[in-house]
């Protein structure tokens, strides 16, 4: 019986070695192995496809499954060795310090890589863009010569109806309107089933303001004094104003609000009816207005303000950018994005800016961005040329 519990015991001991000696817990190339130190990544900053060399040591046991992983976006790389990967900047990509991923192992990188726009063309037309607006997942850009449009494969289509300007573009329900030439509005389906052209005769010399509701579109002439009213893009109500202010911001809030330079307002819920009102700010006159669902930030040439009500402005001008040009602002879905002559600032709504260290110092005026939930277009026109900058990680990030 002794010799027995002895022999039993002796088993059970070797056993266990060959169960150590033969598991993988501590092999180097393991699923779960340590995917290496990261010392540096250079460059810093760059675009999607952009090649970046992550340099560090001990990739090589790993390197058969590396990952890096920067931000939204991950990737793997082209090019290894022991002590230098090489990889393209992953499609999702937002900016973040980078991390080399192998299974459940992470190398995180010291640095913080900054993902910048992209500086695209839209093809041959159109020029001199005036106005972006997100339509579903597509992004239509209208111009001094046409309108162009793009969908998730990112091919332009000139949709252009004759050399004629597009103004300004605003989405409706299941179809675009947009200022067309000085008098007339365009209102158009991406995929065709409507494109019709109805002329005002009123002319508007840089085009109508248009905003829209769930249920009506208004296109308001320059020069103030009436309104055209739909219910569908395609029918339009001519109705005279309460008063003969001629709009400098136009913007749909809780309500349509058209803002002269000064205090005075006019306002209507429906798009048919129309209030006189007042609001709390003075001269000069607003140059563009931005609405989250909750907040209205409007910015002057070196002002900018906000409200909840339309009425009622606070103070929101950034006092770490005190000789800024404002020029104009949109709202992403996430955040504010003030446009101004030294690049893009950014807010979540209250007083707090931040320079938006993605976005390319340009010499021209960013009137618009529009984002869809993967990616944002920001246009801007100058002299006989255009830019369009494309950022694909979805929202800009802080």
């Amino acid at each position: 019986m002794f010799l027995f519990a002895r022999v039993l015991f002796l088993s059970c001991v070797m056993a266990s070695v060959l169960l150590i000696t033969c598991g993988d817990g501590d092999d180097p190339t393991g699923p779960d192995a340590n995917p290496g130190l990261i010392d540096s990544i250079v460059p810093s900053t760059g675009q999607v496809g952009d090649t970046i060399l992550v340099y560090g040591s001990g990739f090589e046991a790993a390197a058969g499954a590396l990952s890096l992983r920067v931000g939204a976006g991950s990737g793997a790389p082209f090019q290894t060795g022991d002590s230098l990967l090489r990889f393209l900047v992953p499609g999702g990509a937002t900016t973040a310090k980078p991390v080399l991923t192998h299974g459940s192992a992470n190398s995180v990188a010291p640095g913080v890589f900054t993902v910048r726009w992209r500086h695209v063309s839209p093809g041959p037309s159109p020029r001199n863009i005036n106005d972006v607006v997100r339509f579903g997942d597509y992004f239509v850009i209208v111009g001094d010569n046409g309108l162009a449009m793009a969908g998730s494969s990112w091919a332009w289509a000139d949709r252009s109806r004759g050399a004629v300007s597009h103004y300004s573009a605003i989405s409706f329900g299941d179809r675009v309107v947009t200022s067309y030439g000085l008098s007339q509005i365009r209102t158009f389906q991406p995929e065709g089933l409507i494109d019709s052209v109805i002329d005002f005769s009123t002319s508007s010399i840089g085009g109508y303001l248009l905003a829209a509701s769930d249920n009506a579109v208004v296109a308001m002439p320059r020069q103030g004094g009436f309104v055209y009213s739909s219910t569908d893009g395609l029918s339009w109500q001519r109705i005279a104003l309460p008063d003969t202010i001629p709009p400098v911001t136009f913007v749909h809030t809780n309500q349509f609000v058209a803002y002269s330079d000064g205090s005075r307002i006019i306002t209507s819920d429906d798009g048919l009816d129309w209030t006189q009102r007042f609001c709390n700010l003075t001269s000069p006159a607003m140059r563009d207005a931005a609405w989250s669902g909750q907040l209205l930030m409007v910015v002057k040439p070196t002002a900018v303000f906000y409200s909840y009500d339309s009425q009622n402005f606070s103070d929101a001008t950034p006092g770490a950018f005190p000789n800024a040009d404002f020029q104009g602002v949109s709202w992403t879905g996430d955040i504010f994005l003030v446009y101004t002559d030294d690049g893009l600032i950014w807010s979540t709504g209250g007083p707090q800016w931040a320079r938006h260290a993605e976005f390319p110092t340009a010499p021209t005026m960013v009137p618009s961005v529009a984002c869809t939930d993967i990616e944002c277009i920001a246009v801007g026109g100058f002299g006989n040329g255009y830019m369009v900058w494309r950022l694909t990680t979805g929202q800009p990030q802080p």
